[in-house]
Order: structure tokens, then sequence, then C-alpha cells
């Protein structure tokens, strides 16, 4: 199998107490081409920090801040700015637990006014979820 096939997923809920150690190991598996991911982001016991020190390939948004989406402004802002960042660091987002019509449908207020509008009936232009690969 090709390493650029293979994803690697860190967990946000381990603590890390040396990030340069763990990003020197990880650097001769990204040489390879493998991609690294960092699991249940926005739930964990390091926050964003794994995601800052770590600049994984993809950012795993938990469950916890995807369900309910559409019905609480808080989490529709905070999955916004994720979307925004994520391509600041050539990371992908994927979105865990879009499950129902109601989260899948954000409506188009999903950003905040400054930020550019969505361009999907999700908000989330070009997210992975549970049930595929959804692009405007």
């Amino acid at each position: 199998m090709a390493p650029d096939r293979i994803v690697l997923e860190l967990t946000e809920r381990q603590r890390v107490n040396d990030y340069d150690s763990l990003v020197s190991a990880l650097m001769p598996l990204r040489e390879l081409g493998l991609r690294v991911a960092v699991d249940d982001a926005g739930s964990g016991f390091s926050s964003m920090r794994h995601i800052l020190e770590l600049r994984p390939d993809i950012i795993k948004l938990d469950r916890s801040v995807i369900t309910g989406i559409h019905a609480n402004p808080g989490q529709r802002a905070l999955g916004a700015a994720m979307v925004k960042f994520a391509p600041e660091i050539s990371a992908t987002i994927v979105a865990e637990g879009i499950e129902t019509e109601a989260s899948a449908s954000m409506p188009d207020k999903a950003t905040s006014p400054a930020a550019p509008q969505p361009t999907s009936p999700t908000g989330l232009h070009g997210v992975y979820c549970r049930q595929g690969f959804r692009q405007a």
C-alpha cells in the first residue's frame, strides 16, 4: 500500500508532554507520504495545541462540536472558524457526527458576517462527514 493512503490518527484526548519529540518521530513517516490526522478535535485534553503543534493533514472535529450544530450559534461559529482555519495550515476538515438532515443543512448564517458565505447547503464546503464527502 502506498504511504499516502495511510493516515495516522492521533487523539486529542491524550496528553503530549514533548511536542518536539513527537514531531521529530512523525517527520520520517510524513516524508514517506503518510498523512497525520488529529482525532476528536474540540473535545480533548490539549484543545487546539495538538493542531497548532502537529499541523495535521486532517482535522477530525469531534461529534460534540458537530451534533446539533444547526441549533447552536456557538457550535456554528466554532465550525465556521475551523473550516476557515484548516486551509491556512493545508489541512482538511472531517466533521464527525453529521447524521441528521438538520445538521447537514446548516443555514447560510453558519458563518460570521465578516467570513465568506458558505457555498454549500452544509456551510462546510468540501468537508468529509460520516455519510461521505460533501462538496458544493
